[in-house]
């Protein structure tokens, strides 16, 4: 019993200390954080309470170390260290440090259009920002505000091939295939599109999926099933393989052919014109190429400026580059002003003998409705060259002293040489008269007033003349056709006293009798 009391008293002693141990929670520092331990009884784990260090920790606790006098004198600050600043629409500038506070201090102003960009100063006012824009195929870039004269200066670019609005910048030489897409609109697929400088967007090939065109593959779901036997299937999608195998051969040199592109001539060069063979008796016109044509005439002289601009333009766009021009012929024909050109194109005779064929061409000139016709032995004949141009350099042979008509370029699609229809001038005809119309001058390439034919029929808007015609660029009347222009040519009728007062009526040009006139003992 006694061994029992002894052993009970040693427990006791020994759980004493483990107690204590127990409810003890230290405190160490980690991070420059002091953690403080507390224990909880209720749920006999140890809770901490964090202390951020200001100065670090020292061993377990935070460090008390204060500096010296020397380690806590900063460095003065410099205007680099306090830097302008444009925030909320407030721009603090000219900022000093100030090393009582520690801290920039600023003269801050308020920006009436709010923070520029670069959130270092106040936006210009719209009025002041030059932004490149374009207008009449001129690209204006680089502008800079002229406080001065309250207008911003800009730097210009001429565009060769026009400036493009949508995105402000000139119009690059040609777009490439790649750019035009193909889509589905509903069953039909567009595909193998072209850019068109002229009409600017794209031109596609249209065909119409029996099964549903696909969205997302830009292509029909299904192929149409087969019609062929197996054998013709095969070579059909063996040559389909080749062409496309070509296709992109072709896609690959035109990415060759772009940096070609750049080394057009910058000079003023304009699209080609016919060359004239032999000429005839009749009304001479200048064609684009600057040589003259004459022009017969099937019934009347009808020589005036818009007839020959007609002419001009039905030349140019129905000769190609490569033919020459014999004669020109114009005729009313089924009521329509009609032009025969005859044009001298390059063949091969069999395939083998280089020789020229004779093609006529009508034009309707109103709406240049083309109808063509060839000799008998054209069936016997092929195109002397397929291939017009490979490079642009090949279209400088086809080029005039014309500035007027636009420039050339090679389309590496066809490989023909085509015109850039941006850089044709086209003269406003807004203040055309019938006896002066604005013409673009061969020489110049700019428009001028320019007096038509002496002699052209006109009308001077006066009923009472006919035979109207110009001279010197006006209108002038031949013929008075009217009984009266004023009053006193009216005067021979007042024979008597009863006769009254006469008065012109200009509006008809006829002498009338005032009734009021009339003596009443003449009744």
């Amino acid at each position: 019993m006694k061994y029992l009391l002894i052993l009970i008293l040693l427990a006791s002693l020994l759980a004493i200390p483990v107690f204590a141990e127990q409810n003890s929670c230290d405190t160490y520092c980690r991070d420059r954080v002091q953690y403080t331990g507390t224990f909880n009884e209720r749920t006999g784990d140890c809770e901490y309470q964090r202390t951020a260090c200001r100065h670090g920790c020292n061993g377990n606790i935070c460090a008390t170390v204060q500096r010296t006098t020397a380690e806590t004198q900063e460095r003065p600050r410099t205007y680099e260290s306090c830097p302008d600043v444009c925030r909320a629409g407030i721009l603090s500038s000219q900022g000093r440090y100030d090393n009582t506070l520690r801290r920039c201090e600023y003269q801050k102003s308020r920006c009436e259009n709010g923070c520029a960009t670069n959130l270092k100063s106040c936006a210009l006012p719209s009025s002041t920002q030059c932004n490149e824009y374009c207008e009449q195929g001129t690209h204006y870039h680089t502008g800079r505000y002229d406080a001065g004269r309250q207008t911003c200066s800009y730097s210009r670019e001429l565009c060769r091939f026009g400036c493009d609005k949508k995105r402000e910048k000139c119009s690059p030489y040609i777009a490439v295939v790649d750019e035009c897409l193909a889509y589905c609109e509903e069953d039909v697929l567009y595909y193998d599109g072209y850019y068109d400088i002229g009409a600017e967007t794209c031109k596609y090939t249209r065909t119409k999926c029996e099964n549903g065109c696909n969205s997302d593959l830009h292509a029909c779901d299904k192929p149409p099933q087969r019609t062929l036997d197996d054998r013709k299937q095969i070579e059909r999608e063996e040559t389909q393989q080749q062409e496309h195998e070509e296709n992109i051969e072709r896609a690959e040199h035109r990415e060759e052919r772009k940096g070609q592109r750049k080394e057009l001539p910058q000079a003023a060069v304009t699209r080609p014109g016919a060359v004239v063979e032999r000429t005839e008796t009749g009304m001479t016109v200048t064609t684009p190429s600057g040589n003259k044509i004459t022009v017969i005439f099937g019934d009347g002289d009808r020589t005036t400026v818009e007839l020959e601009r007609k002419i001009n333009n039905a030349v140019i766009k129905h000769v190609a580059v490569h033919e020459t021009v014999k004669n020109v012929v114009v005729s009313d024909k089924e009521g329509k002003t009609k032009i025969d050109i005859t044009v001298l194109t390059r063949v091969k005779l069999f395939g083998l003998f280089p020789t020229e064929m004779p093609v006529r061409r009508t034009v309707d000139i109103e709406n240049q409705e083309k109808i063509e016709s060839r000799p008998w032995w054209d069936i016997f004949v092929s195109n002397e060259d397929d291939v017009i141009c490979n490079a642009q350099e090949d279209c400088q042979k086809y080029e005039n002293n014309n500035l007027c008509d636009g420039t050339l370029y090679c389309d590496l699609e066809s490989y023909e040489c085509k015109i850039n229809p941006a850089t044709v001038v086209t003269c406003p005809t807004v203040d055309d008269t019938a006896c002066l119309q604005n013409i673009c001058q061969l020489e110049t390439g700019e428009c001028e007033m320019q007096t038509v034919i002496d002699g052209t029929l006109c009308d001077d808007g006066n009923a009472c003349t006919s035979n109207d015609s110009c001279q010197a660029g006006q209108c002038i009347s031949r013929e008075f056709v009217c009984e009266c222009a004023q009053d006193s040519d009216c005067d021979k009728h007042e024979k008597t006293t009863c006769d009254g007062e006469y008065f012109c009526n200009k509006s008809q040009g006829v002498c009338q009798q005032n009734p009021t006139t009339i003596p009443t003992s003449c009744a």
